[in-house]
């Protein structure tokens, strides 16, 4: 008997280790959009939060035909109820250049955007995959 309640003090504390962190109340309600670009498409991104911080965290995948990546970034634009753009960040995924191959995991790549501090007044954020550089 004692074991088992051994066992089950263990379990149920391991288990509260796998709990994540709840969002802040500023970024609860925030809708997240993405758009491919004709090299990466984007997977739905994710916000978390991880030893404390708000992290914007995803996966982007190589697109059939597209013969490199390597000049493509991730945009980032955070949007008020309108529209407006309220801040624009740039981020890139790694590894830069996505290979074909047979294995899923081959042509997939991984970003994470610490958010320090999220724009007041942000409805949206939407990730965007852009090829090849900002005109200026």
């Amino acid at each position: 008997m004692r074991s088992l309640c051994l066992v089950l003090v263990v379990s149920v504390a391991g288990l509260a280790g796998c709990v994540s962190a709840p969002l802040p109340s500023e970024s609860a309600a925030v809708t997240l959009e993405r758009t491919a670009s004709q090299s990466v498409a984007v997977y739905p991104p994710k916000l978390v939060v991880k030893d404390g911080r708000l992290l914007l965290d995803g996966w982007v995948y190589r697109q059939y035909g597209a013969l490199t990546t390597t000049e493509t970034h991730i945009d980032v634009d955070f949007l008020d109820a309108t529209g407006r753009v309220l801040r624009n960040e740039v981020t890139h995924f790694v590894p830069r250049d996505l290979h074909r191959g047979s294995h899923k995991m081959a042509h997939r790549g991984h970003y994470r955007l610490p958010i320090s501090a999220m724009p007041a007044g942000t409805a949206t954020i939407h990730v965007r995959a852009h090829d090849g550089d900002h005109q200026s």
